[in-house]
């Protein structure tokens, strides 16, 4: 096929197929470009395109040609993550447009970041916008440039929470970041974890321990002296006794046994107690003692 009748093959309808836009990469950030390249068999160098982008075409161009996606989302209002359709056609036979393709333009916006504490661990939640999910997450700290622990969200997660111990510094400063199809987030606002000492939290514990029981023996002592002192006023009074109580033995002449075994030389006597009763003695007026002799 010559020039001449190539030439007049695309002025007619049906007679040659549609062209084909490609693009690469098919993600990019509001500062990266991507390139177009709207095809047709036969392609010439010289042929000029028109790209129609979200449905606004633009001047004619080549038709291989880049594109930032700052230039894609200017004009428009748009998230995180904006799809951008794209079609094309060659400008001398504008009747036969191309499929639509799709460039997603990423404007990923700095993750929010707080900070709790929880126990003996310190807990970092970093959270992606809205429309970003299943990112990958890096925490910072003030220690070093690089990130020190990473975490991957699930498919419809947009956000993660680091967990680190406490450190023995005082004051440690936390970032994050993310990225998301290959391409990285501005650095989270940096914010400040104040972790208590070792001391403060033992401190703490034993004070939360040691107050409770204090609490209740005290309780428990006032219940007792309250107790024993309503039992007291209760007992009979005890009147002290004036008589004397004896107890004697009787021993035998020396002549009545010389069997130290016998029970001759076993004597009893009695005691007669006072006749007043109390708490603490029975009521019995006689107590049998007795005594045994030894030579």
């Amino acid at each position: 096929m010559d020039q001449e009748d190539y030439l007049l093959l695309r002025t007619i309808p049906g007679k040659l197929s549609k062209p084909t836009l490609l693009l690469n990469p098919d993600v990019i950030s509001v500062w990266d470009s991507v390139s177009l390249r709207c095809e047709e068999v036969p392609f010439s160098s010289e042929d000029q395109c028109t790209f129609i982008i979200n449905g606004v075409k633009s001047s004619d161009s080549p038709c291989e040609r880049s594109i930032r996606g700052a230039d894609l989302l200017s004009g428009r209002s748009h998230i995180a993550r904006t799809d951008i359709k794209i079609t094309c056609f060659h400008s001398a036979i504008k009747f036969r447009e191309s499929d639509p393709s799709v460039v997603t333009v990423l404007d990923l916006m700095k993750p929010s970041i707080s900070v709790s504490t929880e126990h003996t661990d310190t807990l970092i939640h970093c959270e992606a916008p809205s429309v970003i999910t299943g990112a990958h997450f890096y925490l910072y700290n003030n220690r070093s440039s690089a990130y020190f622990k990473d975490s991957q969200a699930g498919e419809q997660e947009r956000a993660v929470t680091f967990t680190v111990p406490h450190s023995s510094e005082s004051t440690l400063i936390y970032c994050c970041r993310y990225q998301y199809k290959s391409i990285n987030s501005e650095l989270s606002d940096c914010i400040e974890a104040v972790e208590p000492t070792g001391e403060s939290t033992d401190w703490l514990m034993i004070v939360g321990i040691i107050l409770p029981v204090l609490i209740l023996l005290g309780v428990t002592a006032a219940f007792l002296f309250w107790k024993c002192k309503k039992s007291g006023s209760n007992w009979p009074s005890v009147s002290p006794t004036t008589g004397t109580e004896k107890a004697a033995c009787e021993v035998p002449n020396e002549g009545a046994s010389s069997d130290p075994t016998t029970t001759s030389d076993l004597m009893y006597a009695t005691v007669h107690l006072p006749s007043h009763p109390s708490a603490f003695q029975p009521q019995e007026d006689s107590v049998v003692y007795s005594c045994l002799k030894t030579n």
